[in-house]
């Protein structure tokens, strides 16, 4: 595949951006992202109420619209970027396999496959060897690696999208609104993938484990790569901001509907008789470390410091604000202010024991001695920063796709 993917000198277009309209693709792409994130909460709530669910049950049939959409609009771009493309949009495009298509579509398409292979797989392994005792069993690892090409993929194709509007010479007020829906809707895909992240993760990523130093391991890892990257590749002024504010909405938007819907126990065993959806966990206040993300960078922009110390810097910032929002967070999310529909801090599944001592306590046998729990948050501070670098790498090739 040709690695090469280069602003062009002279900022001119370098394919055909027609009359400025957004492209069908475009939304479809928007759209099977959402559709992926929302089909995949609900199908976690589903599981934690209900029990075993179908190879077509509705949460399964929202998630393969999703990669059918991803998919569809990646193979169109693929067959006409291939077959029917000029030669400017053939040049601004990676080749592979034997189709020349625009990078994105590459993600999309083996995303989709990827999804729908695991399908079948999934059925299987359920009717072989029952429920799932954690997120990544084997058809769901195939899944979840299909989620987040697609996920990748609509990242992708907005930031190149964004990219080639931004790079065009057209000076219009209806360019200088298609770039800023760009932008926004670029973002937007951030957001969704920093959803899918915090899901795949969440087995570490809960408040009974926020007191222990692997919690924040896991978080200084995933998070400020995708933050730094996104944002550095973003012309928003709040850019991680706007992407937590996209990731805390969808999983809020679910938290507060699910529960409105009927929803019964039909497997056993049945500790706890809900007649509700159970609403999946409430999103980490990811918004808060992002803020100060921005701020930050702001101020670095203005002084024009280089990308080690901005990653020194951005690490640091997001391992403080999020080692200390998230600390007392999680304590809030025991008390019983919790305990509502705002916060869902009382959910509980119906095969959960009600009156299990833990329930709402840190988990004990997680929680670091204090030498341990120091040292666990130095090496959590290291991969911050080391992984603020490496998004500072990211993002400076992202601001340069067109392909």
């Amino acid at each position: 595949m040709e690695a090469s993917i280069t602003q062009p000198e002279n900022k001119q277009e370098n394919v055909s951006l027609g009359k400025y309209h957004m492209p069908w693709y475009i939304y479809s792409a928007v759209i099977a992202t959402t559709c992926i994130i929302t089909g995949l909460i609900w199908d976690i709530s589903w599981h934690i109420s209900i029990g075993r669910d179908g190879l077509f049950s509705p949460p399964h049939i929202l998630m393969y619209i999703g990669g059918i959409l991803a998919g569809f609009g990646g193979g169109y771009l693929m067959i006409k970027t291939t077959f029917f493309g000029t030669k400017e949009e053939r040049a601004a495009s990676v080749w592979f396999w034997g189709f020349r298509s625009p990078l994105s579509a590459l993600f999309l398409v083996w995303g989709a496959l990827a999804m729908m292979t695991s399908a079948p797989f999934d059925d299987w392994w359920h009717n072989a060897y029952g429920l799932d005792v954690k997120i990544l069993s084997p058809p769901h690892a195939v899944l979840a690696l299909g989620m987040v090409m697609v996920q990748l993929g609509g990242v992708m194709q907005l930031l190149t999208y964004q990219n080639r509007l931004q790079y065009s010479k057209k000076d219009t007020p209806e360019m200088e609104g298609k770039i800023q829906l760009s932008r926004i809707l670029y973002i937007y895909t951030v957001g969704m993938l920093l959803a899918i992240l915090f899901i795949l993760s969440s087995e570490y990523l809960n408040p009974n484990y926020a007191h222990a130093s692997i919690y924040y391991k896991i978080g200084c890892v995933i998070f400020p790569l995708i933050l730094v990257a996104a944002s550095k590749a973003s012309k928003l002024k709040w850019p991680a901001t706007t992407a937590a504010a996209f990731y805390m909405g969808i999983n809020m938007f679910m938290l507060w509907v699910l529960p409105l819907f009927p929803a019964e126990p039909k497997l056993g065993p049945i500790i706890n008789q809900i007649t509700h959806y159970v609403p999946y966990k409430f999103p980490l206040l990811l918004i808060v470390p992002c803020f100060f993300i921005d701020l930050s960078f702001q101020k670095i922009n203005k002084q024009a410091v280089n990308d080690w110390w901005a990653a020194l810097i951005i690490g640091l910032v997001f391992f403080f604000s999020f080692l200390i929002t998230q600390w007392f967070f999680a304590e809030f999310m025991f008390t019983p202010y919790a305990a509502n529909w705002f916060f869902a801090g009382d959910a509980l599944g119906y095969n959960w024991n009600p009156d299990w001592e833990h329930r709402y306590a840190f988990y004990p046998w997680l929680e670091d001695s204090n030498l341990t729990l120091i040292i666990g948050l130095v090496v959590a501070a290291t991969l911050s920063v080391i992984f603020s670098r490496i998004g500072c790498w990211w993002g400076n090739w992202m601001s340069k796709v067109q392909r």
